[in-house]
């Protein structure tokens, strides 16, 4: 399992177009949105006053995690296509290395693609405590882990790249905006925010925003992002095993 989970990092590495649009990506997004609207926080209310950069934070870290966990399943695809995944699927390694050697790997990425904007955080105050930023860093890893585990199924049950992509404009980007990471949804239609609360990047926002102070805290948010992370997985492990026995 090792071995298939650094192959996939050196794979990564090895692209460093990629490792530098992935990491700049949601930093511009930040940057930009977050300065564009700041005249328009007035309306939103007093617990978003401490400025638009800080609210959007946690919005454009979750698009990091997100994108870079989507993106590195591309590479499943691409190892069945040339016939990779076939030498793997007739050894004898288990259903449960397969999987979880992709997704580990794929949390491994999002985590070190991560790291930057982690730091930028640091630099600008925007935690109060390290124990809300080592909260925050557990949040990230277990987004990490269920969206590569969501991933693995979009690409398992795709059969071209391009079916992968037009899945994940259709199912995750929605995700990121249902999450709360371009508008508080307290103030959204009903239904909106109905579809939200079926959404688990919603509650790994409100848990971010919650250790950064904007809205209060609630023990359903952590035991939630825990049951997504074992929930999806199981389902790609599912996904695998189910194929292996037709």
């Amino acid at each position: 399992m090792s071995a298939l989970i650094f192959r996939e990092l050196i794979r990564f590495f090895r692209q460093k177009g990629r490792v530098i649009a992935t990491i700049l990506t949601p930093i511009v997004f930040w940057f930009f949105l977050g300065s564009g609207i700041s005249t328009s926080f007035g309306s939103i209310g007093k617990k978003f006053s401490s400025g638009s950069l800080e609210f959007f934070f946690p919005g454009m870290l979750l698009m990091l995690v997100l994108f870079s966990s989507v993106f590195s399943m591309i590479s499943l695809i691409e190892d069945r296509d040339e016939g990779f995944l076939q030498s793997v699927l007739v050894s004898p390694i288990s259903n449960f290395k397969i999987v979880a050697s992709k997704v580990i790997a794929g949390t491994m990425l999002s985590g070190i693609q991560s790291i930057p904007f982690l730091l930028i955080s640091i630099f600008l105050g925007y935690w109060a405590s390290v124990e809300t930023l080592v909260l925050s860093v557990i949040c990230i890893v277990c987004v990490s882990f269920f969206m590569s585990s969501l991933s693995f199924i979009l690409a398992w049950h795709s059969s071209s790249v391009s079916e992968f992509h037009s899945w994940m404009n259709l199912i995750l980007f929605p995700m990121w905006i249902l999450s709360g990471a371009l508008f508080p949804l307290d103030q959204s239609f009903s239904w909106i925010r109905a579809l939200s609360w079926l959404n688990p990047l919603y509650y790994a926002h409100q848990f971010l925003l919650s250790l950064q102070g904007f809205v209060p805290s609630a023990p359903y948010l952590p035991i939630v992002l825990f049951f997504c992370t074992i929930s999806f997985f199981a389902w790609s492990l599912f996904s695998l095993s189910r194929h292996r026995l037709i």
